[in-house]
């Protein structure tokens, strides 16, 4: 199966087929131009998939879908700006399309790094404390007086149950942070975890809210090669995995056919606040409707990352107290003891 591209390659590609199609060299050439200075990888096997595809159909759109390493999204852009004449202004906006994409994974990889290392290392201490440090000083107890007291052990025991049940908290959280890694490097398990994101309380707003970005940002690359804004909002309504976000654009879809504007469907049925409905109105107004759509395509994506930062912003400090209170309780349990038969040696 073929490696899919990331998003970063993505949009180094769109843009680079978009300057050699506007210098008038042909696909194919383009192509096998791009894939002689592309170093060996994802990207060059594709290229060359693709050459061996335009070899016997000629179609740039055909020789995307084939190579079988860009999504779906990107193969119907290409397929409809290739049909309506309008190839080199479609690569441009998916190049630009891909670089916000990358920009925004980049981002909040960056944001993610810091309560993960600390989850593991609250992990890694619960750990130490569980297999090294309590059976240390429940030896030492022993060595001392013979038998733990009944109050002694009740000690002990108490700080063993709080660093157990803190270690397996921590570690099926662990299990869960690395599963959810290793999902998002495959293009099922990645949609699989969006699915589940868009399910849970924490982070189901804010993922609404990026995928309206990515509503808004492919219905005015729709727009951009040519298409009429009906056809656009069917096309765009396809591209959509929020299933709910779907529906209600079918819906708002169905609304325009009955004579709706666009800006009216969509704040109608909740896909656009009354802010976004008023400028859109202004720019069907004005003809700047596109364009509109992209500024409007970036709000919703800084918005949604501010979202989810302030999330991982907050499980930050639960993870450090609870790492505090954790490690806090299990050594004033080992610790009373002993301060007990020291007071009673004194």
């Amino acid at each position: 199966m073929a490696q899919k591209l990331e998003a970063l390659a993505l949009s180094v590609f769109c843009q680079d087929m978009a300057m050699m199609l506007e210098a008038g060299i042909v696909p194919e050439e383009a192509v096998s131009l791009l894939r002689e200075d592309a170093p060996e990888g994802a990207l060059h096997a594709a290229l060359q998939r693709m050459e061996r595809a335009l070899t016997v159909d000629g179609s740039f759109a055909a020789a995307v879908r084939e190579s079988g390493a860009f999504p779906g999204y990107a193969c119907q852009m290409v397929e409809t700006g290739e049909r309506a004449g309008r190839l080199e202004q479609v690569l441009r906006s998916l190049a630009l399309y891909y670089q916000r994409q990358d920009l925004l994974q980049r981002q909040l990889n960056n944001a993610v790094i810091y309560p993960v290392v600390l989850l593991l290392m609250l992990a890694v201490v619960l750990a130490v404390m569980v297999t090294l440090v309590l059976p240390v000083f429940v030896q030492v107890y022993e060595s001392m007086t013979g038998t733990l007291t009944q109050s002694s052990f009740g000690y002990i025991r108490f700080a063993g149950v709080v660093s157990w049940v803190s270690l397996v908290v921590v570690g099926a959280i662990s299990v869960g942070v690395l599963a959810c890694f290793a999902l998002h490097r495959s293009e099922k398990g990645e949609q699989s975890l969006t699915r589940l994101l868009q399910r849970l309380p924490m982070t189901r707003e804010a993922m609404q809210e990026l995928e309206v970005s990515r509503f808004l940002s492919v219905l005015s690359t729709f727009l951009s090669s040519g298409m009429d804004v009906d056809l656009a909002m069917e096309k765009a309504s396809e591209v959509l995995t929020h299933s709910a976000l779907a529906e209600k654009a079918r819906t708002a879809q169905s609304q325009m056919a009955r004579g709706d504007g666009l800006a009216q469907s969509l704040h109608g049925m909740g896909i656009l606040p009354a802010l976004y409905s008023r400028m859109l109105v202004s720019a069907e107004r004005s003809g700047q409707l596109e364009p509109t759509l992209v500024q409007l395509a970036e709000t919703a994506g800084e918005d949604a990352q501010l979202q989810l930062e302030g999330i991982i912003s907050g499980v930050e400090p639960i993870l450090t107290v609870f790492l505090t209170a954790s490690v806090g309780v299990t050594l004033l349990s080992v610790m009373l003891p002993l301060a007990g038969m020291l007071n009673a040696i004194g």
